[in-house]
């Protein structure tokens, strides 16, 4: 984290105060510079570029210090993670005699970020059978609008999901559980339906 924040700093004073009429001043800023750190990190998780930010002037620079500092790094500094390299390996077929015969369980998601979702790909395109433990009701699976249940995200994901991969969704259903999370879930769910309902 330190070291892009020493990065971006040497990137911004590379930039003359015509360049960077809005943000010149906020070049030696902790504030500023965190920021530039968060939202490269945020890019990179969804798979976007600079490019992909909407048009304005305040983004117009930041695309420029952004797409500069991505220069930097590609010259200078090892930019190295060992996720996407896990990924591209996998997509290369460098494990695909593991992959084939794997089972590989995911519990307790209701949303992937796009990097996560591109490992999934991954293993699913290297044969892989992939298990994704999410919660959420049968009957709400039947709705037209997913916007109407509380869990949204995840009835969401298994649609997605059945669509990109042909995934199988196969209810499981706890019969005898009473517990507190139940009942609470259970008041989360009836005030969703009725501030729906109104």
């Amino acid at each position: 984290q330190s070291g892009l924040s020493m990065l971006f700093r040497k990137v911004l004073k590379s930039f003359s105060k015509e360049e960077l009429p809005l943000y010149y001043s906020l070049q030696s800023s902790p504030a500023f510079l965190e920021m530039l750190v968060n939202l490269r990190a945020e890019l990179v998780t969804a798979n976007l570029t600079c490019e992909d930010l909407p048009e304005s002037p305040k983004n117009a620079e930041l695309s420029a210090i952004l797409g500069r500092f991505e220069e930097e790094l590609s010259l200078s500094y090892a930019n190295f993670s060992e996720f996407q390299y896990f990924i591209q390996s996998i997509n290369e077929g460098k494990f695909n005699q593991v992959l084939h015969e794997a089972v590989i369980i995911i519990d307790g998601y209701t949303r992937f970020t796009a990097e996560e979702e591109s490992f999934i790909s991954a293993l699913h395109s290297a044969g892989s059978e992939i298990v994704i433990g999410t919660y959420a009701r049968s009957s709400d699976y039947k709705l037209t609008d997913f916007s109407l249940s509380v869990y949204t995200n995840a009835l969401e994901m298994m649609q997605r999901f059945r669509n990109k991969f042909s995934a199988q969704i196969s209810p499981v259903s706890n019969r005898t559980s009473d517990t507190v999370h139940d009942k609470l879930t259970r008041l989360i769910e009836l005030e969703t339906n009725f501030l729906q309902e109104r």
